[in-house]
């Protein structure tokens, strides 16, 4: 299943109505990567089609204290 993040990849169908390069799955890949974030394939619901988890690092803000007024 990880073969559809790969550049040009298009999964053999019988029905090609719908159009696409191929690119789409590469470039999300890359986005998240550069994000620090995974992406993978896994089994769709039921055993039907794909589903796609991607994980994104969420970092805690920085605390700010309130400056001393001096008062």
């Amino acid at each position: 299943r990880e073969r559809v993040f790969d550049m040009f990849y298009r999964v053999a169908a019988t029905d090609r109505r719908t159009a696409g390069t191929g690119l789409g799955l590469a470039i999300c890949r890359g986005i998240i990567e550069a994000h620090g974030g995974t992406v993978k394939a896994a089994p769709g619901l039921n055993g039907a089609g794909t589903c796609i988890v991607i994980t994104l690092p969420c970092p805690q803000p920085p605390r700010f204290e309130p400056a001393d007024s001096g008062t």
